[in-house]
């Protein structure tokens, strides 16, 4: 089949999904001062008044969300996208991330690093107040830390102790230096009253959330709702504007275009690229995030590992990502909500490398590489993937393109539950080709050796790694400087994307929302997809 019927079988595939997605982030110089001359105005020339301050305070803002949380206020136990949108509502860490990916200062004041004594040394901001009354402060700080630690999350790996230096200084001592330690730590430990956590117990703290932040938590119904109200003692002179934030859940897809075309919300937060389509015509803004940063990426990889399997090949995985064109699958089935790529990260981002290989679409190349590593009429193998509306239907695309190399890829559909299993480490090997799914962080350091250390969790227990893939995450983690861990990045991808081809990257989703012009100042999709601005928000009257 020619790439246009391709694309236009690929089309008429998507339109008839698209229902099945309803259903389912002064310059002062020196030289000489020229005369000035003052213009001459008509005294009967009218004046225009100067603009009128739009009027900020006040109104509830209204957010929809299909995907449903079961931790709201304690860090540690806080995984998932829709928890970590939610629960900053209330709770704020010591750093965020801004528009380029790097971590700036929120409640923290500034830090220092030490890669020699393995510290960080944290200067935090006076002042801020928890929702209880309690003072933020270094105590405070160290009290989330250790919970983080002693609860055994993998962004705290190579934290060994939190230290009060003083009253609004905590030094945290490393087991080893790594570079990311701060991105994961001032962006993950989302903080939260000591004192609530202790007057009550893990669980309470777990449904109500105690933090800093702009409003607090008023009520939670399960399968309905999340209120909050505004925080009077907020840390941020004059903010926040609003005076309530109210997430409805919002499960069915039909209910919730119902609901923005009724004007009952605000705004939709993550929608499924089909939805986001329909949407564009109701007069509302969608916005894309652009970065990458913590949206998901989706891809598919051969276990390599297995040295039976024809993907212990490189030269059949290179011709995986010559017969699969990215960019039509992201333009006729997502609808150009999600951003082709062919490493880690999406293009623009800190650590993309732009000098590794594109391998654009070329079915021909693909058959040519089969036929030198011994498969001149192609093989049959499996095709695991997630049976989701969206899932499949990527996935059959990319069936019918292998299928044109001579690849018959025999689709099997698993239940989220039984995916995670099977590429977990501890699961036996799994075969054929399987669903990547991960994040799109620039940060290598922090997520990419979930996937290509020998120490790897996910997915690993079907890929195969190098010495040199296991020496460069080691020495990028144990870099001193950006610049440093950014030449190790692009080193990075090069290995695994172009040399090895361990995984055929497709695409980073860009997490779109929904929301009517008069919402301001939300800072949905700026950076990160689980940042917004709350304090910031504003409606126009």
């Amino acid at each position: 089949m020619t790439k246009k019927g391709k694309a236009a079988l690929i089309r008429m595939v998507s339109l008839s999904l698209v229902f099945a997605l309803l259903f389912s982030m002064v310059i002062a110089g020196c030289a000489p001062k020229e005369p000035v001359v003052e213009p001459t105005v008509p005294p009967s020339a009218p004046t225009e008044p100067a603009p009128a301050e739009p009027q900020k305070e006040g109104g509830v803002l209204k957010l929809g969300i299909a995907l449903k949380p079961t931790v709201l206020g304690y860090a540690a136990e806080m995984r998932t996208y829709q928890e970590f949108l939610i629960g900053s509502t209330a709770l704020e860490p010591l750093g965020r991330h801004d528009e380029t990916g790097q971590m700036q200062p929120w409640l923290a004041e500034s830090w220092e690093s030490d890669a020699d004594a393995k510290t960080i040394t944290v200067k935090l901001k006076k002042g801020i107040k928890f929702h209880d009354g309690t003072d933020f402060n270094a105590e405070a700080v160290k009290w989330n830390m250790d919970e983080f630690l002693n609860y055994g999350r993998a962004e705290a790996k190579d934290l060994e102790s939190t230290d009060v230096i003083d009253e609004y200084t905590v030094r945290l001592n490393l087991v080893t230096w790594n570079s990311s330690l701060m991105d994961a730590l001032f962006y993950f430990v989302l903080m939260t009253s000591p004192t609530a956590f202790q007057e009550n117990d893990k669980d309470w703290a777990a449904n109500n959330p105690i933090g800093t932040g702009p409003f607090k938590f008023a009520s939670w119904d399960r399968d309905v709702s999340v209120k909050f109200t505004k925080f009077e003692g907020y840390w941020q002179e004059g903010q926040p504007y609003l005076d309530a934030v109210e997430w409805h859940l919002i499960a069915d897809a039909m209910t919730a275009m119902a609901s923005f075309r009724a004007k009952e919300v605000d705004a939709l937060v993550n929608l499924e690229p089909g939805i986001a389509r329909q949407i564009e015509g109701m007069g509302a803004d969608i916005k894309k995030l652009e970065t990458g940063l913590g949206a998901m990426a989706i891809g598919f990889a051969g276990d390599s590992i297995n040295s039976d399997s024809p993907f212990s090949d490189v030269r059949v995985r290179k011709a995986l990502s010559f017969a699969v064109d990215s960019e039509e699958i992201t333009e006729s089935i997502l609808f150009g909500y999600a951003v082709a790529t062919n490493q880690w990260g999406v293009p623009g981002s800190w650590s993309f490398n732009p000098a590794v290989e594109k391998y654009a679409y070329n079915p021909e190349k693909a058959k040519q590489l089969l036929a030198e590593a011994g498969y001149p009429d192609g093989f049959t193998t499996k095709l695991t993937t997630l049976n989701s509306p969206m899932e499949v239907q990527i996935m059959t695309a990319v069936q019918g393109y292998l299928a044109d190399v001579g690849i018959d890829a025999q689709m099997e559909l698993v239940d989220t539950a039984h995916y995670r299993e099977i590429t977990n480490v501890a699961s036996d090997p799994w075969d054929g080709l399987m669903l990547y799914r991960g994040r799109g962080d620039a940060d290598v350091v922090t997520y990419m050796p979930r996937n290509f250390s020998s120490k790897g969790l996910l997915m690993v227990n079907g890929l195969i790694t190098t010495d040199k893939i296991d020496k460069l995450l080691v020495d990028a983690a144990a870099a001193s400087d950006f610049n440093t861990v950014k030449q190790i990045a692009f080193e990075l991808q090069k290995e695994i994307y172009e040399e090895q081809c361990i995984i055929t990257p497709l695409f980073v989703l860009t997490m779109p929302v929904a929301k009517y012009p008069h919402l301001h100042d939300e800072g949905f999709n700026k950076a990160q997809a689980s940042l917004w601005t709350p304090e910031s928000a504003w409606i126009e009257k």
